[in-house]
């Protein structure tokens, strides 16, 4: 069920990690959610 679009989200998320030293785990988990609800709104 992943797309292009999930890897890059990844992709990118994965970039923030190693850009900052110690990446905040709320900020990861709210784009988390956020991925959540766009998919959801595409569903609809």
């Amino acid at each position: 069920m992943a797309t292009p679009n999930y890897y890059f989200w990844i992709d990118s998320l994965s970039r923030i990690e190693t850009e900052v030293p110690e990446p905040p785990a709320p900020l990861l988990l709210f784009s988390a959610l956020l991925v959540l609800l766009l998919k959801r709104y595409r569903a609809n």
